[in-house]
């Protein structure tokens, strides 16, 4: 694996008596912290130190909660006397850092100093997780600590590149680190199909077959978090066959983590989600905005905050379209949806296809398809207007559905 050979190397360097700084970024459930255990275990195999400093979401956290951690797991390394004289002078007070910037100054030239004492003695593996939680007293002393790494040091961050996305604070501390000249920076990326095989064979003790690897690849995309539950999912429910891997329904995980983060978006935008859940993975962007009432800024205003939360993002290369990161949490967002909400909103999808499904059989298709959901909103004659065309397409293929479309009259 490339990526842990780039933290081998660093953990190497301080080995060696060097410094390094390697920063690991991806989306949520990529891997992140899995990378940075294996690696803290490998470290602590052979010798180094290797202190903890995990940083949580929202306010409950005391400031510099993360250095709280990782300097007393130093401190620990000390003889008892050194230990208490450090924690008699300012680093001591750590918990409630001092507002004023000389003081915060000396605690962080402390904080170095520290680091710099315990590394002379064997080398130091910092492994900071979360850093997209980082308070601004935690990113100033990361920042100052990576700027100023004591011989034998090694720093390994990880964070996360959406949901949320960084932060001006975090994003000035990246930019910072990026032009230290021991800095890497590493972004982990999705499974293979190859890989996920691999993943579900590890995970259930099942070799799956390669449609199964395929069709649960094509769910997560690859997501090696996804891939766990809905290997175990699937293995829980003793099918994993490529037919189920295809229409199982959703891990309650998976449907849990995106509620959560769609609690933060408010209805508006709760709605444009709705809306592009049912249209597809992959999201036209003039379409949703019809579907959604908007024009077509309005729509990209209420995309935002969507974005920022890894809900939906721009498709590569087409600034027209839109997609779901993961079918899955496409799905989710349409299983988490009140039932009553439904058919309205695909009574506007349907709305929205209307006037290209005169001349275009997949839309007139997906046409059929939203009125049919839509079911007793529907005005039976305007129905039958808007379906019958592609109700006769639908029925000469012999879609089962094309029976409901017709009978709408």
């Amino acid at each position: 694996m490339e990526e842990l050979a780039v933290l081998r190397q660093a953990v190497e360097s301080a080995r060696a008596g060097g410094t390094a700084l390697v920063l690991v970024e991806g989306e949520p459930g990529v891997g992140k912290t899995r990378l940075l255990e294996e690696i803290g275990a490998e470290a602590g195999r052979r010798g180094a130190l290797v202190v903890w400093g995990r940083c949580l979401e929202g306010d409950g956290a005391p400031s510099m909660w993360l250095w709280v951690q990782a300097v007393g797991a130093v401190l620990e390394e000390l003889p008892a006397a050194a230990r208490e004289e450090w924690r008699s002078g300012e680093l001591g007070r750590l918990v409630e850092p001092p507002p004023d910037s000389g003081a915060r100054f000396r605690l962080i030239e402390q904080a170095i100093a520290l680091v710099g004492q315990v590394s002379a003695l064997r080398p130091v593996v910092l492994v900071v997780d979360d850093l997209q939680w980082a308070d601004v007293a935690s990113l100033q002393l990361f920042g100052h600590l990576a700027a100023r790494l004591p011989s034998g040091t090694v720093v390994i961050g990880a964070l996360r590149d959406r949901a949320p996305m960084p932060g001006s604070e975090l994003a000035r501390m990246l930019a910072a680190a990026s032009r230290l000249p021991r800095h890497r920076r590493v972004r982990l990326g999705p499974l293979s199909p190859a890989e996920v095989a691999e993943f579900v064979r590890h995970e259930t003790g099942r070799t799956p077959g390669a449609g199964v690897a395929r069709g649960i690849h094509a769910r997560t995309a690859g997501n090696p978090f996804f891939v766990r539950e809905l290997s175990r999912f699937l293995a829980g429910s003793g099918e994993l066959t490529e037919d189920a891997a295809a229409r199982a329904g959703i891990p309650f995980t998976v449907r849990d983590v995106v509620k959560d983060r769609m609690a933060g978006i408010d209805d508006a935008a709760r709605e444009v989600l709705r809306i592009a859940a049912l249209i597809g993975r992959d999201v036209d962007l003039a379409l949703l905005a019809r579907a959604a009432g908007f024009d077509v800024q309005t729509c990209l205003d209420r995309l935002e905050p969507l974005q920022d939360l890894g809900l939906l993002e721009p498709f590569p290369g087409d600034p027209f379209s839109f997609r779901f990161p993961h079918d899955l949490v496409r799905e989710s967002v349409v299983r988490t949806m009140p039932q009553r909400h439904a058919p309205r909103l695909h009574l506007r999808v349907a709305d929205a296809l209307e006037p290209a499904a005169q001349d275009d059989e997949h839309v007139a298709e997906r046409l059929s398809c939203h009125l049919w959901a839509a079911g007793p909103l529907l005005n039976p004659i305007s129905g039958w207007q808007k379906g019958r065309p592609a109700a006769d397409r639908v029925q000469q293929r012999g879609d089962v559905r094309s029976t409901s479309i017709a009978g709408l009259a």
